[in-house]
């Protein structure tokens, strides 16, 4: 973990710089304000949006245990993934 920081900052260095990223490509994200600390990400009026594909992430969270706990939650290693096939 300590060199996966040094690499990258903490988790919430991290929670920043892809928010902020999102954002600045033309996505809507919004905290859910749930006890999770979810993120609402919409793509729909971006480059990221895929055809055929969803294009509103409802609760993503940065927690990998926490989307393995509950099939509703979308971990960030899934939809920061550039190979990733779901959005």
């Amino acid at each position: 973990m300590k060199e996966t920081e040094e690499l990258i900052g903490t988790e919430e260095d991290f929670r920043t710089l892809v928010r902020n990223s999102l954002q600045s490509l033309g996505c809507s994200v919004q905290d859910n304000k749930d006890l999770d600390r979810t993120l609402r990400i919409d793509f729909r009026s971006t480059l990221l949006a895929v055809p055929g594909q969803e294009s509103v992430i409802e609760k993503a969270t940065f927690d990998p245990k926490l989307a393995l706990q509950n099939k509703d939650i979308v971990a960030a290693k899934r939809w920061t993934s550039i190979d990733s096939q779901s959005h």
